[in-house]
Parts: C-alpha cells; structure tokens; sequence
C-alpha cells in the first residue's frame, strides 16, 4: 500500500486520525482514498500499543504488548481485536504473497501463523 499515514500513535493507547491515502491494495483490488477530514480523531483506547504494520487489505494492524492481542484498524478509525491470547506479543510481519500474518512472542521463543 503507498503513501499510508498514522497521524499520532503515543504508548499509553491512545491513537487519533489513522488515515490511508493509497488506491492501491493487495491481489489488485482497489478502494477510494480517504481525505484526512474524512478521520475522526479520537483515542483507540489501546493498551500498550506496539509494532505496527498495513496488512494487505489494507486495514493497520497494531499488537498490544500489554493486553496480548492484535487489533485491527480500518482507515476511518474504528477497530476491532483480531486475534488474542498472547503473552508477550513482539513483531509483526505478512507475508506478501500468502496475506498470513506472523506474530512473534518473546516470552514463549514462538512465531505465531495467523491465516488471513
């Protein structure tokens, strides 16, 4: 994805105006862009946010160190967990061509493989 853009993201959770400005998304589907005044800013209530990556539907996806899960945030700020239950979530990384997502768990010397 080209050009996306996380605004404010502070390690107390609180995340405001996650825009993305690209047309272009994975296995060549397209979508409108999203104007910055199309954001509402307000705070994601995030419990400890960390490593953060685009996935290749164009969603942001950010790991909870502290609340072991993995939220999923749409362009127009509203999410949802995608995957929980991890002790110590470190990393994240798709897989360009599969889409599947990688989670590392420092606590466990684990590497999580979430279909996607």
């Amino acid at each position: 994805m080209d050009n996306t853009v996380v605004r404010t993201a502070l390690w107390i959770g609180t995340m405001t105006a996650v825009s993305a400005y690209s047309t272009t998304l994975a296995h060549g589907q397209t979508a409108a862009p999203v104007q910055e005044s199309d954001v509402p800013e307000r705070p994601a209530g995030l419990n400890g946010p960390d490593n953060i990556n685009f996935g290749p539907d164009g969603y942001l996806y950010v790991g909870e160190k502290y609340a072991g899960r993995i939220v999923r945030i749409s362009a127009n700020g509203t999410h949802t967990v995608f995957a929980t239950g991890f002790d110590n979530n470190e990393g994240l990384v798709f897989d360009p061509q599969s889409g599947d997502l990688y989670v590392g768990e420092i606590e466990k010397a684990t590497v999580w493989r979430i279909r996607h």
